[in-house]
This record gives structure tokens, sequence and C-alpha cells, in this order.
């Protein structure tokens, strides 16, 4: 079953994966469908938002992460971007910022979009492409994820379709 940590709020989310837990402290939103297994970091925000190509993006950070710090000051689910550098997965700063922009979260293409609509009765597995937000040791997930089509929050409108979001939270 799914739970809900103490000091979480969550909305517009339906937590019927296989294991979805959302830790302490956490706002999760738009959640929906058979997400599988699912471990929300404890003080993470998590939003899952339609696609206009019938996928979703999955915004995943820290709660207390500053999207403005450049690299190498900010973190990533409160930890250091050199905790993912350093990772056996072999993902470097290239992956995750364009040449010529702030290498900050903001600019950092970190947020998935995964395919089908959870809602018409598939699964999906965000534990094994976000599980490493979890235990950033995890190189399996952490590979999966960096083979994942990703975006920032700088291009996220350019990506979320309005028209869905409406249509899932009336």
């Amino acid at each position: 079953g799914s739970s809900v940590g103490s000091g979480s709020v969550v909305e517009f989310s339906e937590l019927r994966g296989a294991g979805v837990r959302v830790g302490a402290g956490c706002i999760a939103s738009g959640i929906r469908g058979a997400v599988g297994k699912w471990n929300v970091v404890d003080g993470s925000v998590a939003q899952m938002l339609a696609t206009a190509e019938d996928t979703h993006l999955v915004l995943y950070m820290g709660a207390a992460d500053d999207v403005k710090a450049e690299y190498p000051e900010g973190t990533l689910f409160g930890r250091p971007w050199d905790v993912i550098f350093s990772s056996p997965a072999g993902v470097v700063p290239e992956d995750i910022w364009r040449a010529g922009e702030a290498r900050t979260l903001w600019n950092a293409r970190v947020h998935v979009v995964v395919g089908g609509d959870p809602s018409d009765g598939g699964t999906l597995d965000l534990d094994a492409v976000l599980g490493w937000a979890q235990d950033p040791s995890d190189a399996a997930s952490l590979t999966a994820w960096a083979k994942c089509d990703r975006t920032s929050l700088a291009e996220m409108l350019g990506v979320a379709c309005a028209d869905a979001e409406r249509a899932h939270r009336a």
C-alpha cells in the first residue's frame, strides 16, 4: 500500500501504486495512476504533469534546494552536485547543463519525462529511474535516469500541457 509521512501535503494525487511512500515534510502534487514503487524522499517536492505527447513530466527535487545557487554550491535533494557526478554511473555536468547556461538547479535538466499514461492502467516504475534520490550509490537507477528524456524547471512550461493538467485537476 501507500503511505504519507508527517507534515506532508498531497494534492490532486492518486497514490495507488504498489508501494508509493511520500516521506515526511514533502509536497506531492498531481501524482496519478499506477506509478509502481516510488519512495518520495523526505523533505522533497514531487509533481507529475501531463505533456502533449501522452507522457508525464516528473518534477522532483529537495524542498530546500536553492534553484538559483550555482554549481558547485547548489544542491539536489540537499546533497552537493558532486555526489551525482562522482557516482559510478558516469554522469557529468555536461549531461545536466547546456553549454553557456548558468549551472543552477533552475537550468538543470534533471526532471524526467516518462512514457505512457498511468491513468490508463499502465504502471510506471519511478523508483527504477528516481531511486538514486534516496540512495545516491544506486548506480542502476542513476544510469536509467541518465537515459531518460529530461527537462529543467526553466523549460517545463514548454513541455507540460496546461489543458491536460486542467482536465486532471477538474
